[in-house]
């Protein structure tokens, strides 16, 4: 009989995604040297090792292990050499659609568009380029430009992407993570605006099509129910927080919300999505015990409250920390009605290997790893942060505060070495602001659904929005009263890995000092 090794035999899949990135990793380091057919020969015959020596767990179980480092290798070099077929460094005349909001830099308005259609060239499948377009002055086109129109241009693609920083973010890894092919510039003249025919409009998937649809919808509602009526700052935070619409955000902004330390609220996650999750299933428990038996009442409710959270995530353009969320909320769901235990490092480590199949370039994205980070060390954490201080001796309220900042202070641990190396800064007062602006926070989202469910309702809508307004200014004012830490913070990819070498050592080591005189306490 093969003995287990410890605590990581129950999260098997935590060992699966280890060896996903570490094969991403190897597949980035030697993308120059070794061809993916190299890495899809390897796969194979592991797997054919692997039905060889299917009945010698300890033989097989390693196999699986190698099988799984190809695999990420392999599939890391697939998604690399799909986005090297573009059309680089030559005039081209093509079509695209405008597909995110676009947003004002100086003399030029930037935006995503996707390429459907091509001259001279044998391009084919439709691309993502990142566009920076010339405003002109006189005739102001560039304001027609919205989200879904479609443009007749001629320009330059490139993909020596080139941008200036002095922090360790990569403008490259970004792109390739959100699946941008190349940049271009366009002068005002050397575009206008077209109608796409059927052929160039077949060419987009029935995903593409419905990303556009769902984009164009966001922007109704936002300019339907809040729109001119409140203050420029407060409605591009209230679109940020509710519907993931950051374009109109400032800088200000932002750098105030990332020195208070609670950059997490502008950014669509786990905190949004457990709150609309909570009321969704509140609300179709409750109308659905009205009329089915109380033992299908939880299934039912389920059964609509997940495809729910799923068109929201669709809603708001699917960010990284949002896709993550719905994936262990969709696992809670299923196992709460098994009646097993609903969240684990398993579950975080399923939601990593869906995404990174799906897209194995977002190991680079800060997003994405800012995000699981911050929950596996709130898995980790939370628990020995909590029942430090003895919270059983409290009342409820000083109880309620205390997990605040037990999951504060846990997410805080796992995520600082990452701020500090990709953001050059450390906020001081990131305790005392989530315990002020997470509860504002949840009441502000309640708020906005209900003026967004009853936009048809002008009396009701009018008390939602003044009601936001009153908390959107208190969030304001708590940011800004916090905003206090240290900037210009330096570490390199060695220091961020020696931190958490040492995170996990003074971990390992309070444990054991712990076990080693917990029962001398209660003797």
């Amino acid at each position: 009989m093969v003995k287990t090794n410890g605590a990581i035999q129950f999260v098997p899949l935590l060992r699966i995604v280890l060896m996903l990135i570490i094969g991403i990793l190897v597949g980035d380091a030697l993308q120059n040297s070794v061809p993916s057919v190299a890495y899809f020969v390897l796969l194979v015959g592991l797997l054919l090792l692997f039905f060889i020596a299917r009945k010698h767990p300890l033989l097989s179980g390693n196999i699986i292990f190698l099988a799984t480092f190809a695999f990420g290798a392999w599939l890391f070099s697939l998604k690399k050499n799909d986005l090297q077929r573009c059309p680089t460094d030559v005039p081209l005349v093509y079509t695209a659609v405008v597909c995110d909001v676009p947003t004002v830099h100086g003399k030029v308005l930037k935006c995503n568009l996707l390429v459907i259609d091509t001259e001279n060239t044998s391009q084919c499948e439709p691309f993502k380029i990142r566009a920076s377009i010339l405003r002109d002055t006189l005739t102001h086109r560039w304001k027609t430009l919205v989200p879904g129109k479609c443009i007749r241009a001629q320009s330059v693609l490139r993909n020596d992407f080139t941008f200036q920083t002095h922090s360790h973010f990569s403008f490259q890894r970004w792109m390739a993570a959100h699946q941008i092919k190349a940049t271009t510039f366009i002068y005002c003249d050397d575009w206008q605006q077209t109608v796409a025919s059927e052929r160039q409009w077949a060419a987009l998937s029935v995903w593409q099509q419905l990303q556009l649809r769902l984009l164009n919808y966001r922007q109704k509602l936002i300019s339907q129910t809040w729109s001119g009526k409140l203050n420029k700052d407060k409605e591009a935070l209230l679109a940020s927080v509710t519907l993931g619409e950051k374009s109109k955000l400032s800088q200000r902004q932002r750098d105030a919300y990332n020195l208070a330390g609670v950059s997490h609220v502008l950014a669509l996650s786990g905190l949004h999505l457990g709150i609309i999750y909570t009321l969704l299933s509140l609300f179709f428990s409750y109308l659905i015990g009205l009329f089915v038996p109380r033992e299908w009442t939880h299934l039912c409710a389920q059964s609509i409250v997940i495809p729910a959270v799923w068109g929201y995530v669709f809603l708001v353009g699917i960010p990284s920390s949002a896709v993550r969320a719905a994936v262990m909320i969709s696992v809670y769901a299923v196992v709460s009605l098994l009646n097993r235990e609903k969240m684990s490092v398993n579950v975080l480590a399923l939601a990593a290997v869906i995404m990174l199949v799906y897209n194995p370039m977002l190991l680079w994205d800060v997003g994405f790893q800012l995000s699981f980070v911050s929950v596996l060390s709130i898995f980790v954490f939370y628990r020995p942060i909590y029942h430090f201080a003895g919270i059983n001796r409290w009342g409820r309220i000083p109880a309620f505060l205390w997990g605040l900042i037990a999951v504060s202070v846990a997410a805080q641990i796992g995520v600082f070495p990452l701020v500090i190396y990709y953001f050059e800064r450390f906020s001081f007062y990131f305790i005392l602001s989530n315990v002020i602006i997470v509860p504002i926070m949840t009441l502000l989202l309640y708020t906005a659904l209900v003026s967004l469910a009853f936009w048809f309702m002008p009396e009701l809508t009018r008390l939602c929005l003044a009601l936001m307004d009153m908390l959107l200014s208190v969030m304001n004012a708590t940011v800004s009263f916090f905003s206090g830490g240290v900037d210009h913070l330096q570490i390199n990819g060695v220091q961020v890995c020696l931190i958490y070498l040492l995170i996990g050592c003074l971990y390992m080591l309070t444990r054991y000092v712990y076990f080693l005189y917990s029962p001398i306490r209660y003797n």
